[in-house]
């Protein structure tokens, strides 16, 4: 099965619910439970639909649990959204005025709370900052590859390029390839493939990696402590918390 799954660019979703999926309906040791149904998605289909789930219905009239697959989530709570600290802020020089900014102001109180404070308003200020300032890194792409390739082509015309436009030339160059970059790096981030050093940033391979890795990392159900099982992303945030709070109280 495994061989076939490689071979076939194959991938299993996954799932929440029972744990087994048929069931020979037998009595006491002569019981078997298997999971036979599961859901296969290629990495095609994956990037269409990275967020795909598979959740085991209960068994009724047949020995067979039904399968339902969602290809989308609902959408996340934009009031639990996490802030997450993106590498590529780094390469903008104004990212560093505002970390000084927000990390010098002083603050009163034991020092992990101290550093708690500092660490959640400097994100949250680097956070706005690129919110505000940072354009859209596509849309920016398209933009100086089109005016690359107006000047490009007046250059290799009879009337040529003066000296404002040889400037802005070389200036808008250097942009696009800066642009470049810097969607290398939030994609390597994405992908968490720290290893490939160059690369192309809208490749197949970054796209496939990023989609399994954000997979990888959700969660879509857990086990509480009173042995509940839920899957309710809010539930789950505070399940988290309540146990990392207990783990570090000391």
């Amino acid at each position: 099965m495994s061989a076939f799954m490689v071979d076939k660019d194959l991938h299993d979703q996954g799932f929440t619910g029972p744990k087994f999926t048929w069931s020979n309906n037998k009595q006491g040791s002569n019981k078997v439970w298997v999971r036979l149904d599961r859901v296969l998605m290629n990495s095609v289909g994956l990037q269409f639909y990275p967020l795909a789930s598979v959740k085991h219905m209960l068994r009724l009239a047949s020995d067979h649990c039904p399968l339902l697959l969602r290809l989308t989530n609902e959408p996340a709570n934009p009031g639990s959204k996490w802030i997450r600290f993106e590498d590529v802020w780094r390469t903008f020089p104004a990212t560093w005025k505002v970390f000084w900014k927000s990390w010098t102001k002083h603050d009163h109180g034991q020092p992990d709370d101290v550093l708690n404070r500092k660490c959640s308003r400097t994100l949250r200020s680097l956070f706005l900052w690129s919110r505000n300032h940072m354009k859209d890194l596509g849309e920016t792409k398209i933009v100086l590859e089109a005016r690359l390739a107006e000047l490009q082509l007046l250059e290799s015309s009879p009337v040529g390029l003066n000296s404002v436009q040889e400037s802005e030339l070389r200036k808008t160059a250097n942009d696009l390839i800066t642009n470049l970059a810097r969607t290398t790096t939030w994609w390597k981030q994405c992908a968490k493939t720290r290893w490939i050093e160059e690369g192309d940033a809208n490749s197949h391979f970054f796209h496939s990696s990023a989609s399994a890795r954000r997979r990888s990392n959700r969660i879509v159900e857990i086990q509480t402590t009173n042995g509940e099982r839920t899957s309710d992303q809010n539930k789950i945030q505070e399940e988290f918390l309540r146990f990392f709070t207990a783990k570090w109280r000391d």
